[in-house]
């Protein structure tokens, strides 16, 4: 079972699809130092 993120804890490398039909992997394509990132977790 996966653990919650501690603080300082580096996030986990993962690569998911965009809305745009490309990928987004976390965190080499965020540059910024703080990042919000949103999941929506829906079905159309």
């Amino acid at each position: 079972m996966a653990q919650p993120l501690k603080p300082g804890d580096l996030f986990p490398t993962f690569t998911f699809p965009t809305v745009q039909h490309g990928t987004l992997t976390v965190p080499a394509d965020l540059s910024q130092r703080y990042t919000v990132l949103l999941v929506y977790r829906a079905h159309w």
